[in-house]
């Protein structure tokens, strides 16, 4: 569901700075195990206002379904998605439309706006109009493309890829926090020297974020952030290793189709009992020394 997720926040952040809307709607697909629904993939849905309420295009959801199934024909129709902080009246005339493809399909209400305190996902799941508990995952074909899109080609030089990091945002996040907390601390001074009046709410925010600061210094974490560089620092040191052969592999070849005619020539002199003129070095790279 993690790359659905995307999608969906992708379709509208696309719509709204398009069009300024803060509505969009969209198809779910993926596949049913018992009790347990999968949200894999979706499309988006187009709609008008009527004085009906919200209309939605039937037979664009047909086509984009029939060509769905035959990309991916072990998926199937299991919800729709949609945007806004609740279920409302023309969600639920929706949802009777949506019974046509499926049952009991599932509501996927995407909240836009999050507030500052949140850190749970601005979103809902509902299935029969009723909340139900759900959980975010990603599978090892949803972690190879949510890598491949950190990826991007400096326009400058088209011959030199570069990869947007993980770790590079995470340190840019790290410069920034550094700035936020020098400020805070110059705060500090200035209130305790006297030439700033002391805010009580601010202070409180202050001592809450400094509360925090002890579970840094736990056994537990240091044992969880010393896995994580180690595995960093493996993944880096295997990536070297696997640049290195395949440069050499690449030199290698080059070495032995430059040198196959001497690479023959010793090998014609080569007798059966004994070395004869010996290996040739092309002979020995295709040997494996």
């Amino acid at each position: 569901m993690c790359v659905g997720a995307m999608a969906m926040a992708d379709h509208y952040t696309r719509t709204n700075l398009q069009d300024k809307s803060e509505k969009v709607i969209g198809c779910v697909l993926g596949q049913r195990t018992g009790r347990i629904l999968s949200a894999m993939e979706s499309f988006e849905v187009s709609f008008k206002k009527t004085k009906e309420g919200l209309a939605i295009d039937s037979k664009g959801i047909e086509n984009d379904l029939k060509l769905f199934q035959e990309a991916y024909p072990l998926y199937d129709f299991v919800g729709w998605y949609t945007t806004g902080s609740r279920l409302t009246p023309d969600d639920t005339h929706i949802q009777r439309t949506m019974e046509k493809y499926c049952q009991t399909p599932l509501t996927i209400v995407l909240n836009p706006i999050c507030e500052k305190e949140q850190r749970d996902l601005p979103m809902k799941v509902f299935l029969s109009l009723q909340d139900v508990p759900f959980k975010v995952t990603s599978d090892e074909a949803e972690a190879v493309v949510t890598i491949h899109c950190s990826k991007y080609i400096n326009n400058d030089d088209q011959s030199n890829p570069a990869v947007v990091n993980h770790y590079v945002g995470m340190i840019s996040a790290v410069r920034h926090l550094t700035v936020r907390l020098e400020v805070v601390i110059r705060f500090l001074e200035e209130v305790k020297a006297g030439r700033v009046n002391p805010s009580p709410e601010m202070l409180r925010k202050i001592k809450a974020l400094v509360n925090r600061q002890p579970t840094m210094d736990s056994s537990g974490f240091k044992n969880d952030f010393l896995a994580d560089y180690n595995d960093g620092l493996l993944l880096s040191y295997l990536s070297a290793i696997t640049k290195g052969c395949a440069l050499s592999n690449d030199t290698m070849e080059k070495f032995n189709l430059a040198n196959s005619g001497r690479m023959r020539g010793g090998m014609g002199m080569m007798g059966m009992g004994g070395m004869g003129g010996g290996i040739p070095l092309g002979m020995m790279g295709m040997m494996g020394f």
